[in-house]
């Protein structure tokens, strides 16, 4: 698979073609996005041709119905975001296997549950760390809003179970020593 961008003229003759050859008009065709299986369809709103005339998909605009699809997605664009913003890389990641994305995770966690449970509690409460934050305090970041944090707790957790996920391959490709 290739990470080329497809120009939307480009994508027009794939279209036209493929619908000759299944003999249906380009009209009918429904197009979708397959990502690991999951279908995503896409809707007019889900299309956008840059200034290159490359076309630009944006599956948080499409119709899903994909239960938790826009939360999932809200987790994943944070994990996103803390790759290309912070720098948390998955070498990064691996550094941290025992735990301390996940300790990292609850903490953000209680935290909104905290905010949930007394919406009128004052904001400087959110400012103190943790007591199991696993860090350096200046990188509890927790946001006023619960919403928020726990997006951020799930991208902890993500980031925690590719973790567990790239320990578990290396185990399984180094020879048995029985």
């Amino acid at each position: 698979m290739n990470n080329v961008p497809v120009s939307a003229r480009d994508l027009a003759i794939r279209l036209k073609t493929v619908a000759r050859e299944l003999e249906v008009d380009p009209a009918e065709v429904d197009l979708a996005v397959m990502i690991n299986g999951l279908r995503f369809p896409l809707t007019r709103k889900s299309f956008q041709v840059d200034e290159y005339g490359t076309l630009e998909i944006s599956l948080a605009e499409s119709d899903s119905d994909i239960p938790g699809l826009k939360q999932i997605q809200a987790l994943v664009i944070e994990r996103l975001r803390q790759i290309r913003d912070e720098g948390f890389s998955e070498q990064h990641d691996d550094a941290h296997d025992r735990g301390e994305l996940a300790i990292a995770a609850a903490c953000y966690a209680e935290e909104a549950f905290c905010q949930l449970r007394d919406p009128d509690r004052l904001p400087e409460i959110s400012e103190i760390v943790p007591q199991l934050w696993p860090w350096e305090p200046s990188w509890w970041r927790p946001s006023l809003d619960a919403r928020r944090n726990l997006v951020k707790a799930g991208a902890l957790i993500l980031a925690a179970i590719g973790v567990i996920d790239r320990a578990n391959e290396i185990e399984l490709k180094e020879p048995s020593h029985g």
